[in-house]
């Protein structure tokens, strides 16, 4: 089944198992639909935007304050991230100790 790029668009953001799917999962993922995207993700900044806009909100935070600057950079410290952190700094557990 063909996608239209907003399609496209949309499920490269759109996490398959809510904010829990794995850095991994999600760059497998991204890479697999960036196939059909090559107007959305012209130059190398463009790849690295929709990546980065994908990321879980924890991570995210930790790869924007890190000065990661390419797509293969963002990836390596997400997943060190995930790595070092674990299920314990899932978003859901982050939101749930700011909120009590």
């Amino acid at each position: 089944m063909a996608c239209n790029n907003e399609e496209v668009e949309e499920r490269i953001h759109e996490p398959e198992t809510g904010s829990n799917e794995s850095v991994m999962s999600y760059r497998n993922r991204y890479d697999h639909l960036r196939q059909f995207a090559r107007d959305l993700v012209r130059e190398d900044s463009d790849d690295v935007y929709h990546f980065e806009d994908g990321l879980r909100l924890d991570i995210i935070f930790y790869v924007v304050s890190s000065g990661a600057r390419t797509l293969g950079e963002i990836y390596e410290r997400a997943l060190s991230h995930e790595t070092l952190f674990g299920q314990s700094c899932r978003w859901d557990a982050v939101s749930t100790s700011i909120d009590t």
